[in-house]
């Protein structure tokens, strides 16, 4: 592979990248974690939100924070990570194709295709993939990194790899822990040893370097909570409704993906031919997280005998990487074949769609003011959102009781069960416990499984819950009618006042 043509894959793609995540602008969810790192929203410490966020480590919430204290806003700070992800995204994807095809062209319109085809028939495990046009920042952005770091040790990039890769622990220590599993078995199986792994390692200490200074700024404010010793019925409640630490079937797509993948790899492995220019590394990954990943499968079938903390983690997510890897290397194989400019004039077809029905978005996303939430932003106290509402804390800088959408948060902060479970009961109507059946499985609260009770509820009840928890609005979506004074309304949203 010729230096300059990567150099000319990076360029165009980072550009493209970029150019692809802007059209896909979304709030993300780090901004929240900036937002109080900065102070300019402040929480109580027994709330929920405020205890996965105090627990939750990521540099991406002091970079958001500071910027946000430099005067940046949320809403330009989340186009610029959503094309962040996209770029990072399209690096890492096309650059796997091109090592297959050798065609920039080829390789700069895969990524689109790819993102097309996952969303209508998802690859990913019981934790699914995100490449962009998500909230999620942290795993959409932490998966890309991952498969940017595979693609830059098999092009020999191995100080920029190993900056990433210690980097990384700062972004996602999940998959910074699974990574470097990967990686630290293929170096305890490899007959000879890297002979540039100095080079990595001095990348390494560069990175891990921001990840100290990070973590050392993570544990300055970190608040310490006693913990409870009946948190272990929380967990096994919260099993109902978790959607990311499910069983997995052994035929799932993303388990037969990893399964082909495994003999796809010692295939190619074993055959002699031009033995030195093939990307040896990139098979040996696929072994590694084969075979990983259908351990994580089997385990998913006896969560009560494995450590809280791998259970933490979603070890099945594992199988995310070869979702990705294999299908790269499949379709950058399909450029040598003679019906390659049907396959080309396909992706140029995609990829143009998606750029003139995709560009206004742009625009609309910056431009676009919620009346609701403008107002709601005005306010003090805290807001009372209805069931799978999110990013309302982005939206508005106030703080919020409860995401209901998102309680696997509790996961990552175990000492916030008692009180979620607290509020699910008193607020929602709902038990921990005991779930609906509309939420097993689902990670949180259904689109307006609340709003029948809520509509229900007299005024005096809902004084009594104000009183509990401080609570002083409440947004709903605008189909709910309370009993509580209407502040504001649009066709997205309704705003009370208790």
């Amino acid at each position: 592979m010729k230096p300059d043509e990567i150099k000319k894959l990076f360029i165009i793609n980072s550009l493209w990248g970029f150019i692809i995540g802007l059209m896909h602008s979304n709030w993300q969810l780090a901004i929240e974690g900036g937002q109080v790192w900065a102070a300019i929203v402040s929480y109580p410490v027994d709330n929920p939100n405020f205890m996965y966020l105090n627990n939750a480590w990521t540099i991406l919430h002091q970079i958001t924070g500071l910027l946000l204290k430099l005067g940046a806003s949320e809403k330009i700070l989340s186009m610029l990570l959503s094309g962040l992800i996209a770029m990072v995204s399209c690096l890492a994807i096309s650059g796997l194709v091109y090592i297959f095809s050798r065609s920039i062209f080829f390789s700069t319109l895969f990524p689109l295709f790819y993102f097309v085809i996952e969303k209508k028939f998802p690859l990913g495990g019981v934790y699914p993939i995100m490449l962009w046009d998500v909230p999620h920042t942290y795993g959409s952005l932490s998966l890309s990194l991952v498969i940017l770091i595979i693609l830059l040790l098999t092009l020999k990039k191995n100080k920029i790899a190993g900056f990433i890769l210690g980097v990384l622990p700062s972004i996602h220590i999940g998959w910074a822990c699974f990574l470097y599993l990967v990686l630290f078995l293929i170096w305890i199986f490899s007959e000879k040893k890297n002979p540039q792994l100095k080079t990595i390692l001095s990348g390494f200490f560069c990175g891990s370097i921001v990840s100290f200074i990070s973590l050392i700024d993570f544990l300055y404010n970190h608040i310490n909570y006693i913990e409870n010793s009946n948190l272990e019925i929380y967990i096994n409640a919260f099993r109902q409704w978790d959607c990311h630490r499910k069983t997995i079937n052994f035929y799932h797509r993303s388990i037969l993906i990893n399964i082909l993948a495994l003999f796809y790899s010692i295939f190619y492995l074993k055959q002699r031919s031009n033995y030195q220019n093939k990307p040896i590394f990139i098979y040996k990954i696929m072994i590694i997280n084969s075979i990983l990943g259908i351990i994580a499968a089997i385990l998913s079938y006896i969560p009560d005998h494995i450590p809280l903390v791998i259970y933490q983690l979603m070890p099945t997510r594992i199988l995310n990487i070869n979702a990705i890897c294999f299908i790269a290397c499949i379709s950058g194989r399909l450029n040598q074949f003679t019906f390659r400019r049907y396959i080309l004039i396909l992706f140029l077809f995609i990829n143009i769609h998606y750029f003139v029905f995709n560009i206004s978005h742009i625009q609309k996303f910056y431009s676009h003011k919620d009346t609701v939430l403008e107002h709601a932003k005005k306010l003090n106290g805290t807001l009372l959102t209805s069931s799978d509402m999110m990013l309302i804390q982005a939206r508005t800088q106030r703080p919020v009781l409860l995401y209901g959408e998102s309680l696997d948060m509790m996961m990552y902060a175990i000492h916030s069960a008692p009180r979620i479970s607290r509020i699910l009961k008193d607020v929602y109507a709902i038990s921990l416990f005991d779930p609906p059946k509309e939420v097993l499985h689902m990670g949180g609260l259904t689109r307006f499984i609340d709003k029948k009770k809520w509509e229900k509820r007299s005024f005096n009840e809902w004084l009594i819950i104000k009183k509990k928890y401080n609570i002083s609005h409440i947004i709903t979506f605008s189909n709910y009618q309370l009993n509580a004074k209407l502040i504001k309304k649009n066709a997205y949203y309704a705003l009370y006042e208790i």
